[in-house]
């Protein structure tokens, strides 16, 4: 066994073990076989980056929220949440999601973050009342 049939590939947020696609799995083992395991630690970052350290940023998580059915967007960003709040320092990015995960379970929109971040907020409420998840009321906060 390849020492790469353990990475996996992240193509459009799907995962993909390099071990089910052999010319992949021989063309990475081919280059790996070369170089040190501190490089080989630093390719697997790369590859697979939705590790328990990883943290998605916080313009492309809003994008992916977006993305999201109303009433699938709690249990989609779990992992996301998760990761956010187990890291340690907290980045600027995860900081930010973890205002988000405060504002899903408090109803409650941060006051101090930029404009783009507060029309996300005010398109997430939007959408959770329309899929009647809140009450209307939570929209008060947005005029």
């Amino acid at each position: 066994m390849h020492a790469i049939s353990h990475f996996s590939l992240l193509v459009d947020r799907e995962v993909f073990p390099l071990s089910k696609h052999p010319r992949l799995e021989r063309r990475f083992s081919n280059k790996l076989k070369n170089y040190s395991l501190r490089f080989k630690g630093r390719l697997l970052q790369f590859i697979a980056p939705m590790t328990t350290n990883y943290v998605m940023p916080f313009e492309r998580f809003m994008q992916y929220v977006d993305m999201q059915e109303a009433d699938r967007i709690e249990t989609s960003i779990a992992n996301h949440i998760r990761s956010a709040q187990q890291q340690s320092p907290q980045s600027i990015d995860a900081k930010a999601i973890s205002k988000f995960a405060k504002f899903l379970s408090d109803l409650i929109a941060p006051t101090n973050v930029s404009n783009s971040e507060k029309a996300f907020y005010k398109r997430t409420a939007e959408r959770m009342v329309r899929a009647s998840r809140w009450p209307m009321d939570v929209l008060d906060q947005f005029d």
